[in-house]
């Protein structure tokens, strides 16, 4: 009895290390940040460092803005295939010089202004990405940011088209960014729609709805590697019964 306790606790340490070490592959990431500028002063930043876990390199940054000017109207970006395209009456950076240390700063630093209705999110080709990936689900993490040294940000409906079902509401909490701004994020569950809408609200009072940017990321699937370690604990298991 001893023995064949210790023999299934050996097997499950086993298949436990191999679970950790081959269980999935590394996740890949769609990442835009909305690089904003103000009336006067400093453009929204590039991101230099990695955040939330994506390569600097491997951000989007949307290009069409203008020092100095109201860039409010349409714009769109594809990465990897994937389309965005967004709505929004202006942009703007945190109203002082830049002064962060992180990618996060960096990523909220410029944003969406939510004037008007809010800074509406439309991206498409999300499943021939998946399929691409060889994974079936992601997450997507909402950023925000404002140059308002306090206050909090609105909850935000993530939708699987416009008019559509909610998928996901954003509740984020605001802390002190860079810059004497707010920033914050959160992420949302498993997600597996093709089309996705971020419905920006416009501002409550100081409760602020400007949107800096989105990332979305797969949930890798388990190897197959992994699955046979899993398979083989639990012929063990039926052996011992």
């Amino acid at each position: 009895m001893i023995k064949n306790r210790t023999r299934m606790k050996k097997a499950m340490a086993a298949a436990s290390a191999l679970g950790a070490t081959a269980a999935v592959s590394s996740a890949a990431s769609l990442a835009i940040n909305f690089k904003g500028d103000r009336y006067s002063g400093e453009f929204g930043r590039d991101v230099s460092v990695s955040a939330f876990g994506v390569d600097a390199s491997d951000w989007y940054v949307s290009p069409n803005h203008t020092a100095g000017a109201i860039d409010g109207g349409n714009d769109s970006g594809v990465i990897d295939g994937v389309s965005f395209a967004w709505e929004f009456s202006n942009d703007w950076a945190q109203s002082a010089a830049y002064s962060g240390a992180t990618g996060i700063d960096e990523v909220s630093f410029g944003y969406l202004d939510d004037g008007a209705t809010g800074a509406n999110i439309t991206i498409t080709g999300l499943s021939a990405w998946l399929s691409a990936n060889s994974v079936t689900a992601y997450t997507v993490t909402l950023v925000m940011g404002s140059g308002q040294g306090g206050g909090t940000f609105v909850d935000t409906p993530l939708y699987d088209e416009e008019g559509g079902s909610e998928l996901h509401l954003y509740s984020v909490n605001a802390e002190a960014g860079a810059s004497g701004g707010i920033q914050g994020y959160a992420t949302s569950g498993e997600l597996n729609s093709d089309t996705l809408y971020i419905d920006g609200q416009n501002r409550n009072g100081t409760a602020r709805g400007s949107i800096a940017g989105v990332v979305i990321t797969t949930i890798p699937e388990p190897s197959s590697t992994a699955l046979l370690g899993l398979a083989g604990l639990g012929f063990i298991l039926r052996r011992r019964k």
